[in-house]
């Protein structure tokens, strides 16, 4: 069994007690916080803008780095599903809102556009007969 001297116990009572003693001023308003004797501290806790309900977080999307990103992720994407297919390309680069290359063997066209919309069934393909693509 544990045992704590009387003194210890006390001091520890006391310690607590005192502390919520000078924690009340900031529980009161101001006009009762006025009426407390001087002995009592009378400076409160400033709570931050946070703690008053007074901030909100306001998020801007940059949509064009965002569209930038998702078109060299889908550059990579071509890039990588033309070559797993062993089909030949050039110049696949971004022009606006669209990716172009060119498919240097016309008569695999047709392996190019199945190749690409198995690898994403949400892209859009358009492959001309000289092998342009967007």
């Amino acid at each position: 069994m544990l045992y704590f001297a009387n003194w210890k116990i006390l001091l520890i009572c006391g310690i607590c007690l005192l502390g919520v003693l000078l924690s009340i001023p900031n529980l009161l308003p101001q006009n009762q916080l006025a009426l407390l004797p001087r002995i009592v501290p009378h400076k409160q806790v400033s709570l931050g803008l946070d703690l008053r309900g007074g901030s909100y977080l306001l998020l801007k999307v940059d949509i064009e780095a965002a569209q930038r990103e998702r078109l060299n992720t889908i550059i990579d994407s071509v890039r990588n599903t033309l070559r797993d297919a062993h089909i030949g390309y050039t110049g696949l680069n971004v022009e606006g809102d669209a990716i172009a290359f060119t498919i240097r063997d016309t008569d695999r066209i047709d392996d190019a556009k199945q190749a690409l919309a198995k690898a994403d069934p949400d892209l859009v393909v358009d492959i001309a007969p000289d092998g342009a693509g967007t």
